[in-house]
């Protein structure tokens, strides 16, 4: 390809009930590579987390947040949708994720096996439904001044990422973002609640941290073998620490400080949402930074598409020329 490449992983929030279901029935990588995923996941939990993504009782619309399942269908899909991408010859100039989307993004990158990142998924997710009470994310449609100069809002949630100047995202206690929902709401604010069991990135899941960095300390990291865009610290780096994968799920996400560093390293490229609902393009698209020289593609969305969007992507962009993936 004469163009770089950046894939993104995006985290909680992004998921839903049946996402991948045309890339599980139709495409041979993403299955066998979800089938591993999930056989591992079995012997961890007891539980088929494929059996609960696509249980046809459910609907795509309905609310799918528990914790220990959304974070690690979230890492299947993204695991198993870059599988695709490699297996095509299309390979990454460069890496970011966006808070759980950090563990599939470090896998691309080298750092760690995709076995024990799914291992360190279920950790974390086991430790937060054990040690944490329930909480809530809001993403605000508004300028941030909303926030910063209102010390009510403040006082009931805490910022975790700032996507552009007009979309933002709190989080708190199930409470009291249901008090911030409803201030938002009388004020015509245009507010929509986010599909997680917990407050991610707030105070409210400080009782896992000891335990968490306890397990992952233990783990053994590599440097990234090509550009990480961290979401953490908003730039690119060249070593993780073991307590990394504890800041992805507290601190502030800084998205768009890391694909700005990116942009500014290779000027243009192609970015690709590996993630289920194509978030991280609608983000990309309303940053500053974002120009002709740049193109944000997404592959899965919840309405079905993934197949015509993949093949469309494989046929422009892939070394060899298939008549299709699907």
């Amino acid at each position: 390809m004469n163009q770089p490449v950046v894939f993104m992983y995006p985290g909680q929030g992004s998921q839903y009930y049946h996402m991948g279901i045309q890339l599980y029935k139709h495409n041979d990588v993403f299955r066998v590579c979800m089938d591993t995923l999930n056989d591992q996941v079995y012997g961890l939990i007891g539980e088929s987390v494929l059996d609960i993504i696509y249980d046809p009782g459910r609907r795509v619309g309905e609310r799918f947040d528990r914790t220990l399942y959304t974070h690690i269908a979230i890492f299947m899909v993204e695991c198993s949708l870059t599988k695709i991408f490699l297996s095509h010859g299309i390979e990454p100039n460069a890496v970011i994720g966006t808070s759980l989307g950090e563990y599939a993004a470090t896998v691309t990158a080298g750092v760690w096996s995709m076995e024990t990142a799914l291992q360190a998924v279920v950790r974390q997710a086991e430790l937060l439904e054990s040690t944490c009470a329930e909480g809530g994310m809001l993403a605000i449609l508004h300028n941030l001044n909303i926030y910063s100069s209102d010390p009510l809002l403040r006082e009931l949630c805490e910022l975790a990422a700032v996507n552009h100047q007009s979309h933002f995202i709190v989080s708190g206690s199930a409470r009291n973002i249901d008090r911030v929902e409803q201030l938002l709401k009388s004020k015509e604010v245009v507010c929509l609640r986010l599909a997680v069991s917990h407050g991610f990135h707030s105070s409210c899941i400080d009782p896992a941290e000891k335990p968490y960095l306890s397990y992952v300390q233990e783990q053994i990291l590599h440097k990234p073998v090509i550009p990480y865009g961290s979401s953490v610290y908003g730039k690119i780096i060249g070593r993780l620490e073991p307590d990394y994968f504890w800041k992805v799920a507290r601190k502030p996400i800084r998205f768009a400080e890391a694909v700005s560093s990116i942009t500014h390293e290779q000027k243009k490229g192609i970015y690709i949402d590996m993630g289920p609902s194509g978030t991280l393009v609608n983000i990309v698209k309303n940053l500053p930074i974002y120009n002709q020289k740049q193109t944000a593609l997404s592959i899965m969305t919840p309405f079905h598409k993934d197949c015509n969007q993949l093949d469309d992507i494989i046929r422009r962009y892939a070394d060899s020329k298939e008549n299709g993936v699907c």
